[in-house]
């Protein structure tokens, strides 16, 4: 008779040459299992980052790649990428993070989740804007290059353009039949 191996799921996600490795909160409370980064080519285990509140779906490089943003279900960790050591966490609203974006000069950060689209100051960890608009899940946000517009979409079906500064939706492109990623 075999013994089955008890359901275990895992995020994974190569980064610049580090993996980050999150197990989904039932699985570490059932065998203490604990996130860890380990380097991809070497498969050496750096340093551990703990204490996420679920999957890490998620995750941007700053701009000057000293940080990696990673969300997890209401929260983002700020991980500093040489010490590996979780810096800051943003205390989001509700739900699970499914969409992240650093502004071209790192100076924002925009965290999307469900009805839930907000910039973020990673320096002074506060937020600076919330863009409303977004009735279903932000499931993918994108700066323009000059960093003064933004892009979101939404399980609600919609793509959004947005003024950074104002906060203010500039267009809805279309209504899509299914939900956007």
């Amino acid at each position: 008779m075999s013994r089955k191996s008890p359901p275990f799921r895992v995020v994974l996600v190569f980064l610049l040459g580090i993996c980050l490795l999150a197990a989904d909160a039932e699985a570490q409370r059932r065998k203490k299992i604990r996130p860890k980064r380990k380097s991809a080519s070497a498969g050496k285990v750096l340093g551990r980052v703990a204490g996420f509140r679920g999957w890490v779906m998620r995750v941007a490089m700053s701009p000057d790649g000293k940080t990696v943003a990673a969300g997890s279900d209401g929260e983002v960790k700020l991980i500093n990428v040489k010490s590996h050591r979780v810096i800051a966490t943003l205390k989001t609203r509700p739900g699970m993070i499914r969409a992240l974006a650093y502004s071209p000069n790192g100076e924002l950060l925009a965290v999307g989740g469900y009805q839930s689209l907000r910039l973020w100051d990673p320096q002074t960890r506060k937020p600076v804007k919330d863009l409303d608009g977004h009735t279903g899940q932000v499931t993918s946000v994108a700066f323009f290059p000059g960093g003064k517009r933004l892009v979101s979409c939404s399980t609600d079906e919609s793509v959004r353009l947005w003024d950074v500064a104002s906060g203010k939706e500039l267009k809805r492109i279309g209504e899509f039949e299914y939900p956007v990623n």
